[in-house]
């Protein structure tokens, strides 16, 4: 099979690099030439000898794509149901008969004095010359020539001045940077904006912004203790809002059951049947006696025990719909005489506003974080960032959307930019 793609997402995806070899001589020779080469760009002051740039490679055919990833159902055999499969897989993973790859090298001195080598294709890591001296060594020098021959003709077109169009102008916008704004994103595909903002309606959008304004605070006055009974009854009662439940790891006292009702879970109960056991000591501290709370809060006194992860604290759904984490902390000044108030933050998603309403309708003094990213993201006056498909898109990014709608955002988003120049430009 002629190099392709597919070869460097094997490095990708799990080359030799995390197999535990170290790059032989002539593999550490080449990786040693290909830094010399873009040694010749001009970096910046912070990482001087740090580079960045651009490549391409044919992508496979349809028929390599098939066989690398298919392996169980012989190609010349296969059903129309799993053709139909791989097809989709394959348009997916490779949308451009051209694939575009940020390839970075960078060179440091090292533990011993000897200069480290390391090379990067889309932020992970290809080649690494820094292993430990039982470490096994291979030679593997396919995709290094093909990077270095890629190397030497960007270099030559920033050299010449031409790389911007011998390069840059040719790069399919799924591999790009970018940016546009999210009501324009909205217009053009309102799918997003459903999604985005599901599943907030109107009223709820409207009394957030309300509530909240540019202050960030609820109009609830601060409590003048914080307890532990508070902190589970305001977790207890988010939980009540979201119809939450679980089986709880920790059983309460007959007390504390004939206090809340005797059939039903106590807010302690609730909290580590949701949160978890992770709680740093939190579940010994006194129920009613605020002085043992604050101490424990600033991570002192009898009570407070360092758990396994030291933002374990605050943490009541640690994983909401299978990867959203939502906090809620209690806050005060450095005396806590000022009182004491929750903030609410899942990420900058519509739960922190779910979460922020429905603990304002319960009575609590709710702050909320950054007020003002959330209302220029409901209203849609905020930047969204386009990134390309190996980086994680997040409430803030998006990847381009494929098709016809994809071209019509990217028609109207702005692009980055990249711009080069060599260490000879700017001696003169």
């Amino acid at each position: 099979m002629s190099f392709n793609a597919l070869n460097i997402d094997f490095y990708l995806c799990g080359g030799i690099h995390s197999k535990g070899y170290a790059p032989g001589e002539q593999t550490t020779a080449l990786l040693q030439e290909l830094t010399a080469i873009l040694d010749r760009l001009q970096s910046d002051d912070y990482e001087p000898n740090l580079h960045t740039i651009w490549l391409s490679a044919k992508r496979p055919t349809f028929r390599q794509y098939y066989e690398q990833y298919y392996p169980e159902t012989p190609y010349d055999i296969v059903d129309a149901e799993t053709e139909k499969n791989a097809r989709r897989a394959y348009t997916i993973a490779y949308p451009c008969a051209e694939v575009w790859y940020q390839m970075s090298a960078n060179h440091f001195p090292g533990e011993n004095g000897q200069e480290v080598y390391v090379l990067c294709l889309n932020d992970a890591k290809a080649f690494g010359t820094k292993k430990p001296t039982d470490c096994r060594r291979r030679e593997d020098t396919e995709l290094l020539r093909w990077a270095m021959e890629g190397a030497r003709k960007f270099v030559s077109a920033v050299e010449r001045g031409t790389y911007q169009k011998e390069f840059l102008n040719r790069i399919a916008y799924p591999y790009r940077e970018g940016w546009i704004k999210r009501k324009e994103l909205w217009a053009v595909c309102p799918e997003l904006r459903r999604h985005f903002l599901a599943p907030l309606t109107k009223r709820d959008i409207a009394k957030f912004m309300k509530t909240y304004n540019m202050a960030g605070k609820s109009e609830a006055a601060p409590l003048k203790n914080m307890t532990a009974r508070v902190y589970y009854e305001a977790c207890a009662d988010l939980y009540e809002a979201w119809g939450l439940h679980g089986d709880s790891p920790f059983t309460d006292s007959e007390s504390e059951h004939e206090h809340y009702g005797e059939n039903k879970p106590t807010p302690k109960e609730r909290y580590y049947a949701i949160a978890g056991d992770e709680d740093n000591g939190l579940k010994n501290v006194p129920m009613d006696d605020p002085e043992a709370f604050w101490e424990w809060h600033r991570r002192r006194g009898p009570f407070f025990r360092k758990g396994k992860s030291s933002t374990a604290y605050g943490v009541v759904v640690p994983n909401l719909n299978g990867n959203l984490t939502v906090e809620l902390i209690p806050v005060t000044d450095d005396d806590a005489k000022s009182g004491w108030r929750f903030i609410v933050f899942a990420d900058f998603s519509s739960y922190t506003i779910l979460a922020a309403n429905a603990l304002c309708d319960a009575g609590y003094p709710i702050q909320v974080g950054e007020p003002e990213a959330f209302f220029r993201m409901l209203t849609g006056d905020d930047d969204v960032e386009i990134v390309p498909a190996w980086e994680p898109a997040s409430p803030f990014s998006i990847h381009l959307p494929p098709g016809a709608v994809g071209k019509a955002v990217a028609e109207k988003a702005t692009w980055k930019n990249d711009c080069y120049e060599t260490k000879r430009d700017t001696a003169e």
